[in-house]
């Protein structure tokens, strides 16, 4: 399952603070099979933008970022299978990998990623097998959620597929968070009108990384981008997952075992004014999922019909 954020309205918009999906199949529909796409705040096909490009069949969504030669910050929101770093990120040209963890300790802000100064502060390391540094490394998994430095020899394409992964931010209060968050290029947002709704956000400080390496503040108003890693500071606690935040009762997704055959999945608006809101199910879930609505003023509470291609 995999959503989005952008700013203009859709014909049809829905305020639900929570829907219970139902699986009748049992332990016949997975995870993996279950396909959901919840689109928030747009309408719009797959996310196809200038250097980003992302598509969803059976369950799994691939990730496809151009990157330049240099440093790129990016946003990783699929878990690869296998997910070990030489596999992952083999086929770059890569010099090296830089993944930022505010629970390595005193949480850094790093101006300029210098190899060195990357090392010293909240940040595990990878280096390609050919470079003599590589018996430290250190960031053995590539992890959904998650942002990446990568620093090329040569501009390149690194597409990566895996599941998809609903998890909120871990912000670390009264600092600068190495971030990214799930936009849409096909329906534009800027940083404002995402963090507007967010105390510990709204006005703060923005850096986006250029491909010398040096982070660049940038205005409020500037677009944000999918798939990029980005540095917010952050004043104060902060659970702030977006304007619509998804909450799933899962660790990262609805997943029917065994023994589960109903899921709640809860969308909340954290705006004054309805947002549009559109569920699309893969082919291979069709026929196989039933909803109902959560809300004890619906009349049709009681009924269990099958959810759309197309939910909104």
């Amino acid at each position: 399952m995999v959503y989005r954020h952008a700013s203009r309205d859709c014909p049809v918009s829905l305020c639900n603070p929570g829907a219970s999906l139902y699986n009748p199949g049992g332990s016949l529909l997975r995870r993996a099979q279950v396909g959901l796409i919840v689109l928030l705040g747009f309408c719009a096909a797959p996310t196809m933008g200038q250097g980003y490009a992302e598509s969803c069949t059976a369950g799994l969504c691939t990730q496809t970022f151009t990157l330049s030669a240099g440093w790129n910050a990016v946003w990783l929101e699929v878990q690869p299978e296998p997910d070990d770093s030489e596999t992952v990120l083999q086929g770059l040209p890569l010099d090296s990998a830089w993944s930022w963890d505010p629970q390595l300790g005193r949480v850094e802000y790093v101006q300029n990623p210098t190899e060195p100064r990357l090392k010293a502060s909240n940040f595990l390391g990878y280096f390609p097998p050919d470079r003599p540094e590589s018996f430290v490394n250190n960031l053995q998994r590539i992890k959904s959620n998650r942002p990446y430095l990568l620093k090329l020899t040569s501009a390149a394409s690194w597409s990566v597929t895996g599941r998809p992964a609903v998890r909120p931010p871990r912000w670390a209060p009264d600092s600068f968070n190495l971030v990214g968050m799930p936009v849409d290029n096909t329906a534009p947002i800027s940083f404002a009108s995402y963090f507007a709704q967010s105390p510990a956000h709204a006005g703060s400080a923005i850096r986006r990384l250029d491909p010398s390496g040096t982070w660049q503040t940038i205005p409020a108003s500037s677009t944000m981008r999918p798939g990029e890693a980005f540095w917010i500071e952050t004043n104060g606690g902060s659970s702030y997952a977006g304007p619509l935040s998804v909450t799933v009762p899962m660790n990262d997704g609805l997943d029917f075992g065994e023994t589960i055959d109903k899921l709640q999945l809860r969308i909340d608006n954290r705006r004054t004014t309805p947002q549009a809101t559109r569920i699309e199910v893969d082919a291979s879930a069709l026929g196989r999922l039933s909803y109902r609505h959560e809300k004890p003023s619906d009349p049709t509470r009681s009924e269990w019909p099958l959810l759309p291609p197309l939910y909104q």
